[in-house]
């Protein structure tokens, strides 16, 4: 039933023709159309809303992606001169006979100046160094060199230079700027940041 016929239905039989009918049942579906197509552009809206949220977001989301990328890629570029650069410059570790070999040019650093290359454990780590910036650790114990990423051989920017080879006013000169430069470029990065990119 409609609601024309809920109004006329206690009413007496009152004949209103046609008309007033079509014209009640033309405004009725007008009525259901309009709220059909606002039902509709509620729909549509409300959807566009949610699609332009989800635009959003997505937009957002690859902007702090691509920070983050810049941010990685520059973090790289900065540091590859300390982590790859140093692995790749030091090489495979020198054999015992190449350490022993005065000809080489290695030099054995004393206790003091390894201290960073030692586990605690056993007898202290033996560290070698060339002057081309090589290096070498020996675990105190077995001999065999170090690989472990806190304590293994890295390469020295600035070769540092024992006190006892400090001979004369140039040689002590020789060994303040060395022992400078080796903690700025090779001690300083390695205590900000370890021996290899990433846990380790």
């Amino acid at each position: 039933m409609g609601l024309w016929d809920d109004l006329t239905a206690n009413v007496p039989s009152v004949d209103l023709g046609g008309t007033a009918r079509s014209l009640y049942s033309g405004a009725s579906d007008l009525v259901d159309r309009g709220v059909g197509a606002a039902t509709d552009a509620g729909r549509y809206l409300h959807d566009g809303a949610v699609e332009l949220g989800h635009d959003a977001y997505g937009l957002g989301e690859r902007a702090v992606q691509g920070v983050s990328d810049t941010a990685d890629a520059a973090y790289h570029g900065l540091t590859d001169w300390h982590f790859e650069g140093r692995q790749a410059r030091n090489g495979a570790a020198p054999s015992d006979a190449e350490l022993g070999d005065p000809s080489r040019g290695w030099e054995l650093l004393p206790p003091s100046m390894s201290v960073f290359h030692d586990d605690g454990h056993g007898a202290p780590e033996r560290k070698y160094v060339n002057g081309d910036g090589r290096e070498s650790v020996r675990d105190g114990d077995t001999g065999t060199e170090v690989t472990d990423p806190r304590y293994m051989a890295t390469y020295n920017y600035v070769t540092p230079m024992a006190w006892d080879n400090a001979h004369g006013v140039s040689g002590v000169a020789e060994w303040a700027a060395r022992g400078i430069g080796h903690i700025g470029a090779d001690v300083l990065p390695y205590l900000l940041g370890g021996n290899v990119r990433g846990p380790g």
